[in-house]
């Protein structure tokens, strides 16, 4: 009898309650004796559902051993005392005078293990669980100090906390929420405020319903009553339903709080017993704490686009600040030697990542490292000390070549610059084009070279023009690549070419006679440009003129 019992007690765990004892699908039934019926109730609490005339739902009785017992039933509490006498379980509650008696039986069905009390042939109980006493005890106490807990973690959060935590209960009790929100709607859109949880909060004098999940049993009876507490100390509602209806309250808190909000079902309409811990909350004060938390959440985030912001720039310091220790490495600096070698042993030892000590060690290592590359290209062709090969920010100690878009906006990746004036010099404009972040070429806008509407004639020594100026002074300060000749010059009027160069110094310097739109006329402009080798000699090979001999004839 104990390992039935045991087995018993495994499957009862698993099976679902319904509200109606089917009377057929029972296989294996047999009667239990006296001591059978003892050890099944004895000091043990069995769950399952009573079909009795009017009784009809989910029950609890709690058997215990000094022959007393105690029924739940419909939110109700019943006691008595129980015997077992000649195979019969007898029972007599509290205002009884005589006991009625039953029989146990233990079954299957659908593949599970019942234990059923059967009065005049007819199944009146069904039981699908049974524990211990002291096991339903210690699960009551569990299920108390849960309840604690609960209400204490409620008073630690904040209301928004809370909020969000009994629609999470809600979701899970399978409860749906409706407001009467027009005033909420009012409030906030007048406000420019909106968040979804407390669209869906409980408000103090706004209409409110809640729809609980029903176990409805299907009958002809058109109606059924539900018993409904608010919680907040209103009278108790008794509302009628239509069978086929879902079970729905609908009512107004008039004052903030958090309440216990209770549904029962009877008669015919047999509704799973609900509670809903609900929160109220102040409009008015609802309001100002979505204004907050809208303030709050803006702070958050453009804290986070600051931090953002933060990092980026403190990678993009990084990273020039290794370039620049890779180039000092490579320099021939012997008479930077010291000065180098100290200040990069401070950037490799540095520890600290503030973007303040950072940028201080970029500056000074931008500085020496300009230093440097001036000294190394004081041979090199270019304005003063403005030069091919500069980096970027040695350029602009001396020049705001600052890398610009095609909008003329400052832009970083961008390799080009716009069109500005150096050294408070008005009548040249200076143009600057990067490679990484080293000037390659610099362009000067001479301006006009003479108004001859568009045409460029033979120059004669004698003129003074500023094409010729700077010819005559590039002639004696370079080496002459090549010029354009008659012929080019030809084709540039008629223009079947864009431009005339004359190169100097291995294509790193060139002069360039073009055409410049100018009041709906075309003027003859003169620029002069500064290459780095490598661009010097793709310019070289790209523009050198290539003639015929008279052994191609």
């Amino acid at each position: 009898m104990k390992k039935l019992l045991i087995s018993f007690v495994v499957i009862f765990l698993s099976l679902n309650v319904s509200a109606t004892i089917p009377q057929s699908g029972i296989s294996n039934l047999r009667e239990l004796d006296s001591n059978e019926i003892i050890e099944l109730i004895s000091s043990n609490k069995l769950s399952g559902v009573v079909s009795n005339g009017p009784r009809e739902g989910p029950i609890v009785q709690t058997f215990f051993k000094n022959g007393k017992y105690e029924t739940i039933f419909d939110d109700k509490i019943y006691t008595g005392v129980w015997k077992v006498k000649n195979k019969k379980y007898c029972s007599k509650n509290n205002s009884a005078t005589n006991f009625s008696c039953a029989s146990w039986y233990l079954g299957n069905r659908d593949s599970g293990r019942f234990a059923f009390i059967i009065s005049e042939g007819k199944i009146i109980h069904q039981y699908h669980k049974v524990v211990s006493v002291d096991q339903a005890s210690q699960e009551n106490k569990s299920a108390v100090k849960v309840e604690e807990n609960k209400e204490i973690e409620d008073r630690k959060k904040t209301p928004k906390e809370y909020v969000l935590s009994f629609l999470k209960e809600m979701d899970e009790k399978g409860v749906d929420l409706r407001l009467n929100d027009t005033k909420i709607y009012r409030k906030l859109d007048d406000h420019d405020l909106y968040k979804r949880w407390m669209y869906r909060t409980v408000y103090t004098d706004v209409q409110v319903s809640f729809t609980f999940p029903s176990n409805t049993k299907k009958d002809n009876t058109p109606y059924c009553w539900i018993e409904i507490d608010y919680g907040d100390g209103s009278e108790k509602t008794i509302e009628r339903k239509r069978r086929w209806s879902e079970p729905y309250v609908s009512h107004e808190y008039k004052k903030s709080g958090v309440f216990n909000l209770t549904i029962r079902g009877d008669g015919s309409c047999k509704v799973n017993n609900n509670s809903l811990r609900v929160y109220v909350m102040d409009l008015d004060k609802a309001i100002l704490l979505a204004r907050q938390d809208k303030a709050e959440a803006k702070r958050i985030a453009d804290e986070k686009k600051a931090e953002a912001k933060r990092s980026a720039e403190i990678k993009k310091v990084q990273k020039k600040i290794d370039l620049f220790l890779k180039e000092l490495k490579n320099q021939d600096v012997d008479s930077f030697k010291i000065e180098v070698d100290k200040l990069i042993s401070g950037v490799e030892n540095n520890k600290n990542s503030d973007l303040k000590v950072l940028r201080s060690f970029e500056g000074k290592l931008s500085n020496l490292y300009s230093r440097i590359r001036m000294l190394s290209l004081k041979d090199y062709p270019g304005f003063k000390d403005l030069k091919p090969g500069l980096p970027y920010e040695g350029v602009l100690e001396i020049c705001p070549l600052e890398k610009t878009n095609i909008y003329g906006q400052k832009d970083d990746e961008s390799n080009q610059s716009d069109w500005v004036r150096c050294y408070d010099i008005n009548n040249i404009k200076f143009k600057a084009s990067y490679f990484g972040d080293l000037l390659t070429w610099l362009s000067l806008d001479m301006g006009p070279i003479v108004e001859l509407g568009g045409y460029l004639s033979i120059f004669g020594e004698s003129d003074s023009n500023i094409f010729i100026k700077m010819q005559d002074t590039f002639d004696k300060k370079y080496t002459l690549d090549y010029g354009y000749s008659e012929r080019d010059r030809q084709l540039f009027n008629e223009s079947e070419k864009t431009g005339l160069y004359r190169v100097y110094s291995k294509g790193q310097v060139v002069l360039e006679i073009s055409r410049k739109e100018k009041n709906y006329s075309n003027d003859l402009w003169l620029y002069i440009h500064y290459l780095g080798p490598t661009r010097a000699e793709q310019f070289l090979n790209a523009n050198r003129p290539i003639r015929a001999s008279n052994d191609d004839f």
